[in-house]
């Protein structure tokens, strides 16, 4: 049943509630347009993702995350992006399972076999069937549980089929990469070639012009050039999904001069109880925002208000409640030590039944008898602790390390090790209890010994009321009612002095939306049925934020209109007309000095490589860089590049006289493809030629 534990790790204020659903019912069904008519959320190349498929993926990679994080709940966006993560997994898993049968790919029965229990085992059953004490494989483990599996419960079954389908998968992948890999090859004249320019200079004379230089004032740009280059570019103006855009209104709740001198009462309130209280720990994790820290700091570490009051204090004075940043603070210093900053030790750790991540089968007080033994043998010859750790340490780094935990930060281990630890002499053999068993540990150093002070923090934050709420959702739900259509929307804004805000590029998918936490309802009303240019959102409710939105724009998939990438056609088309004006500048002109004094600049000369194709302060310029290689000696051409137009004169191209490894260029390049392999150039290229339609934004 270990095992099958291993494999697990593996596999993949009420008042504001009540008139959010009051607003909703006022200001239009709302609910009826969230309403979802499918179970469908998806289709890749005309296979359907329902609904219940992708939610139980979902709903077992949250499962993961939250083992994984050690977390009971997820916030909304870690949530988000799990879901983001799913989905990726079921389109790549359609794409790449219709090419393994295309290619009639696949993981036979004895295949299998050998990945499971063969002489050379997929690294995943390596990892989970070797032997913890030795490290080596066991293929017999395997069978054991292949034997007994039929007698295991229904959930220790599944995680092993999981498991299973995560080998196979993988395998199947792997050929499927290598056939990709092998297929490619690059023949000895191109790697020929390119170990040549890379080798290869140029030196050239250059007159180089930007485009900057020429004032907008000496272009005249019509409407029949815009057009024209929008008509002849519109490959570059697409859309791949429908956009969205919003304005909208942040009513942001905040406490009130009420809630002000109500908090401040409380917190004057709180200290006089904390002057007498006998338990200031239990007290600080009773009233303050923020549990009590037990950590020690330096004096520079605390705030300035607490350590100009605790710098050379007794033990037991207070620090009266101060503002900072919203909050009130106030503290008591319970402790001072002089304690290291980092420590160096190495341990035996043994461990009982019942204890931390504990394995054995001992009992406590037989742990503690063993650990005791062991504890007089180390401490009469601290020599030794790495060989007893070796052997019979029960924390698993003892095999590589033999107990050595290196350095490490004070208060970064468990309280009793480290204080343990800080307490004994450098030399001292100790032994302390902590959740994973008995230690027996030897202090090797100490660095940077320091007065450290431990302080009881109470802190608690100036916050809206109940009322507060309720009067902030009263603006709101007016300002909602009174402005249905966005001319009134825009009027409203300007006339209380809000802060309207935008949002444009919004797709079904949008997670983020500036200062708005999750604003998936936002993004999920913005493209519902219902919704037209000119809508006007209930009130969404963003802890402490309520927002109004309009909808202001709809985009669909594909060529964009002419008006919504105008003043990108602009730039290009005065950039184009710059190029023109230069180049006339010049037309005629074949003496290189003569152009110089036409464009007023110097002659700069360059030592050009191919493969860096850069032109010293005018970057990379490719275009220029290749016309150069493929100039004569003594030859001029102009030359078109992204920044300007250039006039080159080829002086010479240096070849060195040195042998080339051919076969290490051809390997180079190999390598390229295989690493592009390795990170998903593959999935992306299959995705990129899909036909994906995604219809999460109907459930998520």
């Amino acid at each position: 049943m270990a095992v099958i534990g291993k494999i697990r790790k593996h596999s993949g204020l009420l008042v504001i509630v009540i008139g959010v659903a009051l607003a909703a019912f006022v200001l239009g069904d709302f609910s009826k347009a969230q309403t979802k008519t499918t179970n469908i959320v998806g289709e890749v190349n005309g296979e359907k993702i329902t609904y219940k498929e992708f939610s139980e993926q979902v709903e077992s990679n949250l499962q993961y995350q939250k083992q994984q994080q050690q977390k009971q709940s997820l916030t909304p966006a870690e949530s988000f992006y799990v879901r983001e993560q799913t989905w990726n997994q079921q389109v790549n898993k359609i794409l790449l399972e219709n090419e393994y049968e295309s290619l009639g790919l696949a993981v036979s029965v004895d295949e299998l076999a050998e990945l499971l229990h063969g002489s050379n085992p997929h690294y995943l059953v390596r990892q989970n069937f070797s032997d913890p004490q030795t490290g080596v494989f066991n293929p017999d483990r395997v069978k054991e549980l292949l034997r007994t599996l039929d007698q295991m419960d229904l959930d220790a079954r599944q995680r092993y089929y999981n498991f299973e389908q995560t080998i196979k998968s993988d395998q199947v992948n792997t050929k499927f990469s290598n056939l990709i890999r092998k297929a490619y090859y690059v023949p000895e004249s191109i790697a020929k070639k390119m170990a040549d320019n890379n080798v290869t200079n140029a030196i050239i004379k250059l007159l180089a012009k930007d485009i900057s230089s020429v004032s907008d004032d000496l272009i005249n740009v019509t409407e029949d050039d815009l057009e024209s280059y929008y008509n002849e570019h519109i490959d570059d103006f697409q859309l791949k999904e429908e956009n969205r855009a919003i304005d909208y209104v942040v009513f942001d709740v905040v406490p009130s001069v009420k809630d002000r001198t109500e908090t401040t009462e409380l917190v004057n309130e709180l200290f006089q109880e904390f002057l007498t209280v006998d338990d200031p720990i239990t007290f600080v994790n009773s009233v303050s925002d923020h549990r009590y820290d037990s950590n020690y700091y330096k004096i520079s570490e605390l705030p300035i208000q607490i350590s100009q009051a605790f710098d050379d204090a007794a033990i037991g004075t207070f620090v009266e409640p101060y503002l900072d940043n919203e909050s009130f603070y106030m503290a008591k210093l319970i402790d001072k030590q002089f304690r290291p900053d980092s420590m160096l030790a190495s341990h035996v750790l043994i461990s009982y039944q019942g204890s931390q991540n504990s394995n054995v089968n001992r009992t406590k007080a037989e742990a503690y008898q063993f650990a005791d033994s062991i504890y007089k043998v180390i401490n009469r010859n601290p020599s030794k602790l790495p060989e007893i750790a070796q052997q019979l340490s029960d924390d698993p780094s003892a095999k590589t390390n033999s107990g050595d935990l290196g350095w490490f930060a004070d208060m970064t281990m468990l309280t009793d090790f480290n204080n343990a630890v800080v307490r004994a002499n450098v030399g001292e053999v100790v032994m302390v209890e902590t959740v994973f068993g008995y230690h027996i540990i030897e202090v090797n150093g100490k660095k940077d010994i320091s007065r450290k002070y431990r302080v009881a923090v109470i802190d608690r934050s100036i916050e809206a009321s109940s009322q507060t709420f309720q009067d902030f959702w009263t603006k709101a739900s007016k300002f909602a009612a009174e402005n249905t259509d966005y001319d009134s929307f825009s009027k409203a804004v300007a006339e209380l002095g809000l802060n309207k805000r935008s949002y444009s590029d919004m797709i079904r998918m949008t997670s983020n939306i500036y200062d708005l936490v999750y604003p998936r309802q936002i993004v999920r009303w913005a493209f519902s049925g219902d919704t037209e240019v000119g809508s006007i959102s209930p009130i969404f409710d963003f802890e402490g934020k309520y927002v109004i939105s309009i909808l202001t724009d709809i985009e669909e998939k594909g060529s964009r209109a002419f008006e919504k990438v105008k003043d990108a056609v602009e730039l290009k088309v005065r950039e184009e007309k710059k190029i023109e004006y230069i180049l006339n500048e010049i037309n005629g002109i074949t003496d290189f000095e003569a152009i110089a004094q036409k464009w007023d600049k110097s002659v700069e000369d360059f030592d050009v490589s191919f493969n860096l194709a850069a032109l010293g302060s005018h970057g990379r310029e490719p275009e220029v860089v290749g016309e150069v290689f493929g100039m004569q000696k003594g030859e001029f051409s102009t030359v078109v590049g992204k920044r300007g137009v250039y006039v080159v004169n080829l002086k010479e191209i240096k070849i060195p006289d040195i042998d080339i490894d051919v076969e290490l260029y051809r390997t180079q390049i190999t390598s390229a493809f295989t690493n592009k392999i390795y990170q998903n150039a593959i999935i992306r290229a299959l995705v990129e030629q899909a036909e994906i339609d995604d219809d999460r934004h109907l459930f998520y």
